[in-house]
């Protein structure tokens, strides 16, 4: 055997340590990969998207919906001490040659309020929509009277209906009253015939 005979197995010994090397660096690497924490994902699809914003639009819905409501409630309680049109009773009366268009007659009741002053105000703004409830409903009428009743108390304590407001109006009058100012000119002033219960001229 000659001197230079050994120098293979040193080769071989380099390549077999080379590729366990190797193999010991690829599983290495495997289980760096495995330990490594996943990626994380999107946050929300696009579905979960979609049903979000839809349950905020109905959310706004709602409130809005309340916001509007609430200004509805107010004004209904304000005006719940008037008189509703539909309570008046209009009548009328063929006067012929006397009375041109003929006289119409619209009555109501008056409504009970929390202090005399209220009652007597809400009396005089009734009395204008009873005007204008009787030149409404005969536009060629001459002449409208209203005549509102109250349960009054006598001096012997006996209460009954009373017509505590019985005013008339010619329709040359009512052409003059600004009727969207009615209720703030005194139009139990600018009657032209009719009584009014000194009461309600006194707490007015």
């Amino acid at each position: 055997m000659t001197e230079n005979e050994p120098k293979p197995k040193r080769r071989k010994l380099k390549i077999t340590l080379g590729i366990v090397g190797a193999l010991v660096l690829v599983s290495a690497l495997a289980n760096l990969g495995k330990d490594r924490d996943p990626e994380p994902t999107a946050s929300a699809s696009s579905s979960e998207v979609a049903a979000g914003a839809r349950e905020d639009e109905a959310s706004a819905e709602l409130e809005a919906a309340d916001a509007d409501a609430e200004p509805e409630d107010e004004a209904t309680e304000e005006e719940s001490d008037a008189t509703d049109s539909s309570d008046f009773e209009i009548s009328h009366l063929d006067l012929g040659e006397e009375m041109p268009g003929g006289e119409t007659t619209v009555e109501f009741d008056l409504s009970d309020n929390l202090t005399q002053g209220m009652w007597a105000t809400v009396a005089e703004s009734d009395t204008c929509e009873a005007i204008e409830a009787g030149f409404d409903a005969y536009p060629d009428g001459g002449r409208v009277v209203v005549v509102g009743s109250y349960p009054m108390t006598d001096k012997y304590g006996n209460e009954d209906d009373a017509d505590v407001i019985r005013a008339a109006y010619d329709a040359d009058t009512y052409e003059k009253i600004n009727m969207d100012n009615c209720a703030y000119v005194g139009v139990w002033d600018l009657r032209d015939g009719g009584q009014i219960h000194p009461d309600l001229l006194a707490k007015r």
